[in-house]
């Protein structure tokens, strides 16, 4: 019987989830890329994905949403001061 697993490295997707929960969140994306790839190959060879990339996989979604909510909070605080120096400007002429 020959054991099949599917190309990638579980424990890179690991370090990269782990990574983008700690460091910086764009580590995060490179895990949700790299694990749905992994799970794609998994799925066609008839494995279950290995816990790592997993794990991997989920730290990746979590600091990929992360680094949306944290851009959308930018946006809004720039939208926010730009509204502020408008009204200010205006106000005092």
């Amino acid at each position: 019987m020959r054991n099949e697993h599917p190309a990638g490295d579980p424990t890179l997707i690991l370090v990269f989830g782990i990574l983008g929960l700690m460091v910086c969140q764009l580590f995060g994306v490179a895990a949700w890329v790299m694990g749905n790839g992994h799970r794609r190959r998994s799925r066609e060879l008839g494995v279950e994905p290995d816990g790592a990339a997993t794990a991997g996989w989920i730290c990746g979604i979590i600091s990929s949403c992360m680094l949306i909510l944290f851009v959308l909070g930018c946006c809004m605080y720039f939208v926010v001061v730009a509204l502020m120096i408008g009204g200010a400007a205006a106000g005092g002429a």
